[in-house]
C-alpha cells in the first residue's frame, strides 16, 4: 500500500505499472481501476485509522482533476502528461 500512495503523490493517479525501486513507470496509461481506493477503504473497515479515508479522499479529488473529460471520465494514455485522455471509460 505505501508504494502505491507514493505512486499516487508523485503522478496524481497510478499508472498500471511502475517500478518503485526507481520509480520509473512501466505502463503509463490508466484504466481508472479502483483497486487503491478498495485495498483503502478495507484497511479502514479493518481499523478505522482515518489515513485511509484520507488516502481515498486524495485519490477521488486527483482523478477528478486528471480524468475527467466534458462529458464524463476517461482513462489515461500516460499519467505523467495532463490531457493524455484514452476516449474509454471501462467498467468495473
Amino acid at each position: 500500500m505505501a508504494g502505491w500512495i507514493k505512486a499516487q503523490e508523485r503522478w496524481g493517479v497510478l499508472p498500471e505499472a511502475f517500478d518503485p525501486t526507481g520509480w520509473s513507470v512501466a505502463r503509463p496509461t490508466n484504466a481508472l481501476r479502483p483497486a487503491l481506493a478498495d485495498a483503502a477503504f478495507t484497511l479502514w473497515l479493518h481499523d478505522r485509522d482515518e489515513r485511509w479515508r484520507q488516502v481515498v479522499a486524495t485519490h477521488f479529488r486527483n482523478m477528478q482533476r486528471m480524468n475527467r473529460t466534458a462529458h464524463g471520465y476517461s482513462g489515461l494514455k500516460d499519467v505523467r502528461v495532463t490531457g493524455s485522455f484514452d476516449d474509454a471509460c471501462p467498467g468495473y
